[in-house]
């Protein structure tokens, strides 16, 4: 009998080191967070129209990871908006491997309405605005991020002024 309370009792014990390794290791992981990607507008390109009431825009986003380890971007969806007004959604299936601490670009393309930008802009000029006071711009959207095999959707949203020159 002793000998088989003594086993059961360091089995228990064993089971016991074991949790609190657990515990201690699911702590460690909750306190090295990650930090969300910063993701804003770089660059809005319009490519030459193809006729039709669709107009094309492109629109580079910087990515930047602050985090000390790699994380993956595997494609967004970013609302455009440019003077308080939604003009279009983008989508983006691009992978992009970001390393740590660094930052790259990626293209999302914009379907516009045509007749809607021409709306915006007579908004834009009758409500007393001018276009080189700038064009006050929007994203909002959701990326797909990988980190160390986990996925999650992670929300951004960035607003600011643009400036705009002819060329």
């Amino acid at each position: 009998m002793t000998r088989l309370a003594s086993t059961a009792g360091a089995c228990a014990a064993r089971i016991g080191r074991t949790l609190a390794g657990a515990g201690l290791v699911a702590l460690l992981a909750a306190c090295s967070t990650i930090e969300p990607p910063d993701i804003t507008l770089a660059d809005v390109r319009m490519p030459p129209a193809g006729g039709g009431l669709e107009q094309r825009i492109e629109a580079d986003l910087r990515l930047v990871n602050p985090n000390d380890r790699p994380i993956t971007i595997d494609g967004m969806v970013v609302d455009l908006t440019i003077n308080d007004q939604r003009l279009s959604r983008g989508v983006s299936s691009q992978k992009v491997e970001l390393g740590r601490l660094s930052d790259s670009k990626v293209t999302v393309p914009f379907l516009v309405n045509a007749l809607s930008v021409l709306g915006g802009l007579v908004g834009i000029l009758t409500g007393g605005g001018s276009i080189r006071d700038g064009l006050a711009y929007g994203i909002e959207g959701h990326a797909f991020v990988i980190v160390d095999g986990s996925r999650s959707q992670v929300p951004f949203k960035k607003s600011g002024q643009v400036s705009v020159t002819k060329q």
